[in-house]
């Protein structure tokens, strides 16, 4: 991969680390809202969640249109390194972008294991997860 490339993954991964850590945060008070029945607090912490995800969603957008610039065989190694399906082992600046994709992909499932309880408890045999 291009250094520059590995430099832009790297700062769009450290900006998902963030907006991953504070969605788990909200995903963490929303099931606390929950256990206090706290309505108000519930519908606060869906919205700032969305908030989150929508950012998330734009950092993987500018992640993929990355890729779409890119010659096919650059493609797919921008797509397996960014899925965590090829780790980087050349200088520090790859190595770090392989260690940020795969944090966050464990903080990414701790959070569905999370949404998934908290969905059931909202939604019940509606829930998302119950399809």
């Amino acid at each position: 991969m291009q250094e520059q490339d590995v430099t832009q993954a790297v700062a769009i991964q450290r900006k998902m680390f963030a907006s991953l850590t504070e969605l788990l945060e909200l995903t963490q008070e929303l099931s606390d809202a929950l256990n206090r029945q706290d309505e108000v607090s519930v519908q606060m912490f869906l919205q700032l969640r969305q908030e989150e995800i929508n950012h998330l969603q734009s950092h993987r957008a500018a992640l993929r249109k990355r890729g779409d610039e890119m010659l096919p065989p650059q493609r797919q190694e921008w797509s397996e390194v960014l899925s965590g399906s090829k780790k980087l082992q050349g200088n520090q600046a790859e190595q770090s972008l392989s260690r940020l994709v795969e944090q966050n992909q464990g903080l990414l499932n701790r959070i569905i294991q999370l949404d998934r309880v908290v969905s059931r408890r909202l939604c019940g045999s509606k829930s998302f997860y119950s399809q």
